[in-house]
């Protein structure tokens, strides 16, 4: 991901003044709103067609798809056009964090295709960013519960999710997001921050007794950090960590990558500013995915963070 506050943090330091700030913070949700659909006490259908939507977004070259979504919102007039272009904007913030952090968080969390084990990573790694989670409310100062980090107006969620359809329909031929997926998968995000926020940490210790390396306990942020003298979960030490799939060395803690994920926000802003195209948008994306490697790369390389503090319930 990163989770739900660090997005939003990354998304709030980025925000100028402006009436559609609550689409903006949704958008810096990016694809991630898709993988709660179904979370929900009433039925849902095609759950997993829907969810996989928001991890084929995750795991592609973004242009084409990104690049419609521009075009779409520019062809619409007034309110709708100024509402879906704040909300392409937090798609592009929650894009360059990802692909600017992540790299960190694999190293640290492992990765593995193998279906047996693929439940254990996807706690690990959700585990460690709800841990990130936790420091960065810390360092940013924000005392507020994560449902509010996605409350927006109904109505220009219902746009936005019209918008998700046809972008669905036209580029990726797919017949399963209909024109209220979005809308519906938002309303689930909302239910789960409300259920799973543990403010006094009672629904956490619970989940962690339960299912420790479970998705749920992952999907509860603590009320704080245990063994973070340890851990360093934002590597404030600056220790080496390395890219999972060039092996290649670095030492970024998670503050600086925050920093040059702004640095690549003003370039992106400056080119949508000027007069671009569909090859200006590919050169910045890159070919690399949110994951933050190239489109299909090996990752391969890890040091396994959970491994310092083994009888640690996550």
């Amino acid at each position: 991901m990163p989770a739900i506050m660090t997005h939003f943090a990354f998304a709030k330091m980025r925000a100028e003044e402006n009436i559609d700030n609550d689409v903006l913070y949704l958008g810096a949700q990016g694809p991630d709103v898709f993988f709660f659909y179904g979370y929900s006490l009433k039925k849902r259908e095609h759950i997993k067609d829907i969810r996989g939507f928001g991890t084929h977004l995750h795991h592609i070259d973004i242009t084409k798809a990104y690049y419609y979504l521009l075009d779409y919102a520019n062809k619409k007039e007034g309110r709708e056009q100024e509402i879906l272009t704040r909300f392409i904007k937090g798609l592009f913030l929650h894009y360059i964090m990802d692909r600017n952090c992540h790299p960190f968080v694999f190293y640290r969390t492992g990765s593995v295709d193998e279906a047996k084990n693929k439940k254990y990573y996807f706690a690990a790694h959700a585990s460690y960013e709800s841990y990130i989670d936790c420091l960065i409310k810390e360092r940013f100062n924000l005392k507020m519960a994560p449902r509010k980090a996605v409350k927006a107006d109904e109505g220009k969620v219902v746009s936005i999710s019209h918008m998700m359809y046809h972008l669905a329909k036209d580029i990726f031929k797919n017949d399963i997001i209909k024109e209220d997926s979005y809308l519906l998968a938002w309303k689930d995000m909302k239910f789960c921050q409300m259920i799973f926020h543990s403010p006094l940490g009672f629904k956490k210790a619970v989940f962690r007794l339960m299912a420790p390396t479970g998705a749920i306990n992952a999907m509860v942020t603590p009320r704080k950090v245990r063994h973070n003298d340890v851990l360093d979960v934002l590597n404030d030490q600056k220790s080496e960590w390395c890219d999972c799939v060039t092996n290649s060395s670095r030492n970024d803690s998670f503050l600086e990558l925050i920093a040059k994920a702004s640095n690549e926000v003003d370039f992106l802003e400056k080119l949508l500013a000027s007069k671009y195209d569909e090859k200006d948008l590919r050169a910045f994306i890159n070919n690399i995915d949110h994951d933050g490697f190239q489109v299909g790369a090996e990752k391969k390389h890890f040091a396994f963070i959970w491994d310092k503090v083994p009888n640690m319930r996550w």
